[in-house]
């Protein structure tokens, strides 16, 4: 058998980008819409440039209502503005006067509840120290088997003074 010299097909198939595909289309389509944008923009400069042909018709045209209503102007007069800040203040100032009495007899008010519950508070005190009866404690009964003292000691008397008097 001979062999033919037949190239075989490569084993691994080569792969190429979607975008590597488009791009050449992609950068024709970009390159014929930018001639057109040249295009436009120089043909809307030249337009510039151009005057309407019938421009200095329609000025000639409304020249003389123009002259007629520079006639017509008024000049306006400036009116100085009208503040009512005087007003303001004199019925801020009854405002703050009533406020302030209206303060004030809520602190009278006040006032006067204090003083008439201080006077029932100290009524009520003297009614309760004259219902009162005074009582003295009971002894107890061990304070009654504890020694009495003498009225007179060694060293002094029972009220804890030294006698002026020395016994030799």
């Amino acid at each position: 058998l001979r062999r033919q010299n037949i190239v075989a097909a490569p084993s691994k198939p080569t792969f190429e980008f979607e975008s590597t595909l488009g791009s050449g289309q992609r950068r024709n389509e970009f390159e014929d819409k930018m001639k057109t944008w040249e295009s436009r923009a120089s043909s809307s400069a030249n337009a510039g440039n151009r005057l309407y042909s019938g421009f200095n018709s329609l000025r000639s045209v409304h020249e003389p209502t123009k002259s007629s209503r520079r006639q017509q102007i008024v000049p306006t007069i400036p009116v100085t503005p009208h503040f009512s800040t005087e007003a303001r203040i004199a019925e801020r100032h009854k405002f703050e006067e009533a406020r302030k009495a209206r303060e004030l007899e809520i602190e009278k008010q006040a006032e006067e509840r204090r003083r008439v519950q201080e006077e029932e508070e100290e009524r009520e005190w003297r009614e309760q120290r004259k219902r009162a009866i005074p009582k003295a404690n009971p002894v107890p009964d061990w304070y009654t088997d504890i020694p009495r003292k003498t009225s007179q000691s060694k060293y002094g008397n029972a009220a804890g003074t030294v006698s002026s008097k020395v016994d030799g």
